[in-house]
């Protein structure tokens, strides 16, 4: 902006440069209000040349502006005075489209001074600039709509928290809290207390060795040595037998973690108190029945993690009120997008582990679900990973819910992959089993009858006997403290035991770990149509893909070749020409970015039409205008797809396209 004062004389250099240099639209005007000057800024942004307004009242050009009251602000300037428009107020001098990327805002959003135009100390007329700030106020709005939507998520996770805290107290679970001293001295337990163990909470905590002396005898030494430990292991499970206030023993299980300050000295130790009574009554008859309803586990683990994640939430959100530079916000953007992304996967488990939870239930193919999760295995594990499948051709179909059993193959490839720290392989499978009664009994969970056996296997690590005995528990986990809350395969047993399966494991320290899992098959043999299997599907066309966003070509090549096409790629136009010189009697469609650098698309596409008259060609682009529609019908672009296209358009826009071709000679 120039300053309030704007002082100009009309010498030619002064005038050229205003013209054709300034970053900002300028023109002025005489004491009439008749344009004098319109700089090449405002040529290009309105389409009008200076030539056809040079003379040319300025409200008989734009009327509106005497409409929505700019007139006074000429008449301040003619005065003497500067008058400043801002675009929150006024939005706009002079009704010029926006051009921000792929955003559509009209009329573009102007900061504009207007000031009188003087001359040898004279008020001779006008002078206004016009600057462009759309970017600006999209930004603006973008970071609004941003800050917006973490306060409401902040909101629901606060709401969540509150429930949470509902359900512990309301659960049978006994918590506590007690000094990291010898006979660990007690701080705090709650009321339920009396309810579970028959004592009142104030024996507890002002008897001396309460807690130890009520120990089992035979189970005493035990949990002494035991407990010693959880000021090196940070988090500690133990089981136990435990005098009621009747006199009779009931099971425990007693789950322990440290809590440290900021500075890491260990300020106390939590725990949760669950009686597992009628579980070890349980695994006596069934073996190795899961205590899977232990609520008080489940609630406190929930909790747990879900601080973790309100904490950053919380305390960013309070940072952004404080006023940040752009990178501090945009880190705590990431932190919170990642918080929260955190916390709806916990949510997501939490409902799928909980009694009662209905997916939608339908007859479906398996074998779409191992292909699936196996690619998205192969682009974001380790390269050094392989991944391989292997379907039978005469898989029968299931009956149950895809977005579960979806959950089940994703959760233990990834503890697979957790196992192969060093790379390995990573085999998906599935293969129909017929089990007789016999079979049946090998398991407790087991029926006779036809069952799915999908199989996912590693040549990982492998299990101990000791964890093994245990991988199925809520919130048991192997992994570093906070890595992960343990509810994967508590998860996976859950769903698996809803669809009337059951899982069984092998494994082998050293060379890896197979599980399999056995979902009973539908007597249904119509599968349920999914929309990706209604997409249009080739006949092993080759296909040309020729676009410089690696991500794109990666997606696009992928799609194709999942659907019967065979796919050849190319990064710029260059490499384009050269690809399709070598492979031009077998190359059926050219898929082309419009716009790319080294060698523009348009150019390529001459060229290629220069090789091939013939050739098919859709064009694709993120970006489209009135130009590039003339550019593609005169280039003899069969078909143009605009970015972003889903898969099931870009196969029928291609269809479309081949169908269209002439016959191979």
């Amino acid at each position: 902006m120039l300053d309030h004062n704007i002082h100009l004389s009309h010498s030619h250099a002064l005038l050229k440069w205003l013209n054709n240099f300034a970053e900002q639209g300028i023109f002025t005007t005489n004491n009439k209000l008749e344009f004098l000057s319109w700089n090449h800024w405002l040529e290009i942004h309105s389409g009008r040349s200076a030539q056809d307004l040079i003379g040319c009242h300025l409200f008989s050009l734009y009327p509106d502006m005497k409409e929505r009251g700019i007139h006074r602000f000429y008449e301040q300037a003619l005065q003497g005075q500067v008058a400043f428009l801002s675009q929150r107020l006024h939005s706009y001098l002079i009704n010029i489209p926006a051009n921000i990327g792929s955003h559509s805002l009209s009329p573009m959003q102007q900061s504009v001074r207007i000031a009188p135009l003087i001359e040898a100390g004279e008020i001779c007329g006008t002078i206004t600039v016009i600057a462009d700030v759309t970017e600006r106020v999209i930004r603006e709005t973008e970071l609004q709509q941003k800050i917006t939507k973490l306060e409401q998520t902040e909101a629901r996770l606060s709401s969540i928290q509150i429930q949470l805290e509902h359900l512990l107290a309301s659960s049978p679970a006994i918590i506590y809290t007690c000094y990291p001293t010898d006979d660990y001295p007690p701080k705090f337990i709650s009321d339920n207390l009396i309810t579970q163990l028959g004592y009142q909470p104030s024996e507890w905590i002002n008897t001396p060795n309460f807690w130890s002396d009520r120990i089992h005898p035979d189970d005493r030494p035990k949990i002494h040595h035991r407990c010693s430990q959880i000021l090196k292991l940070n988090h500690l499970t133990t089981e136990y037998r435990f005098r009621h206030k009747n006199g009779s023993y009931r099971w425990l299980r007693d789950e322990m973690k440290l809590v440290c300050d900021a500075s890491g000295h260990i300020e106390e130790i939590v725990g949760v108190l669950s009686d597992i009574t009628e579980t070890k009554r349980l695994e006596i008859q069934l073996l190795r029945a899961q205590r899977l309803e232990s609520i008080g586990t489940l609630a406190s683990g929930i909790a747990h993690d879900l601080n973790n994640i309100l904490t950053p939430i919380l305390a960013s959100v309070q940072m952004f009120q404080l006023g940040l530079d752009q990178e501090k916000q945009n880190k705590m953007l990431k932190l919170i997008e990642n918080n929260t992304k955190r916390g709806a996967h916990l949510i997501k488990q939490v409902l799928s582990f909980a009694k009662g939870f209905e997916g939608k239930l339908e007859i479906f193919q398996v074998r779409h679900l191992i292909s699936e999760v196996a690619d998205i295995a192969r682009e974001t594990f380790p390269k050094s990973i392989n991944v391989s499948t292997n379907v039978s051709k005469e898989l029968w179909t299931v009956y149950g819910d895809p977005t579960q059993l979806h959950q089940i193959l994703m959760n233990l490839c990834v503890n697979a992959r957790d196992a192969m720290p060093g790379g390995g392989n990573l085999s998906l499978s599935a293969s129909n089993v017929i089990l007789n009664q016999k079979e049946a009994r090998l398991n407790l969970d087991a029926r006779e009858g036809c069952y799915v056996m999908i199989t996912v296997s590693d040549t990982g690590t492998g299990i101990t006997q000791e964890v093994l005995d245990r991988i199925f528990e809520p919130f048991f986990t192997t992994k570093e403290f906070a890595k992960g809350s343990g509810l994967g395969l508590s998860t996976v047993l859950g769903i698996v035991k809803g669809h009337n399966g059951f899982i069984d494991v092998d494994t082998q320290m050293g060379c890896g770990t197979t599980f399999r899992v056995y979902i009973p098959a539908s007597e249904d043999t119509e599968t349920t149509v999914y929309e990706h299997l209604e997409l249009i599907t080739g006949q092993g066309q080759l296909i040309l893909v020729v676009d410089d966003e690696e991500p794109i070509r990666e997606i696009t090549k992928a799609s194709l070749e999942s659907f019967q096409y065979q796919v050849l790629v190319a990064s710029n136009g260059v490499e384009a020409i050269k690809i399709y010189r070598q492979y031009l009697e077998q190359i059926d469609c050219v898929v082309i970015d419009i716009m790319m650098p080294v060698m523009a698309g348009k150019t390529t596409i001459r060229e290629l039409k220069s090789l091939n008259p013939q050739i098919k060609i859709v064009g694709i682009s993120g970006y489209f205008s009135v130009d590039i529609a003339k550019d593609i019908a005169e280039l003899g672009v069969d078909i143009f797809l605009a970015k972003p296209f889903t898969t099931q358009e870009l196969l029928e826009v291609l269809q479309k396209c081949l169908n269209s071709s002439p016959p191979k000679p």
